[in-house]
């Protein structure tokens, strides 16, 4: 079973897609909202429409708009903060 209190130690950055068909959304925020975390130490960015494995480049997964618009915001994320490592 799940744990119910997820202990964040270390920081943590979580995206989800809210049209997940293998991860259940719903849970994972539900489970995220009770982590057991100090302010500024768990990120969650959610994307509506986004599917499983929306950052996938394959043409099937980025024949959906919510995972492009998805893909192109974790990238430009992903990249601000690899510019931040000294």
């Amino acid at each position: 079973m799940l744990s119910q209190n997820y202990p964040v130690d270390r920081k943590m950055w979580v995206f989800l897609g809210s049209a997940d068909e293998e991860v259940s959304p719903t849970i994972c925020r539900s489970v995220l909202n009770k982590a057991n975390a100090a302010p500024g130490m768990l990120d969650v960015s959610w994307y509506d429409g986004a599917t499983h494995d929306f950052d996938n480049p394959g043409d099937k997964r980025q024949a959906i708009e919510a995972n492009r618009k998805a893909r192109d915001d974790l990238m430009q994320r992903a990249a601000g903060l690899l510019d931040r490592i000294p």
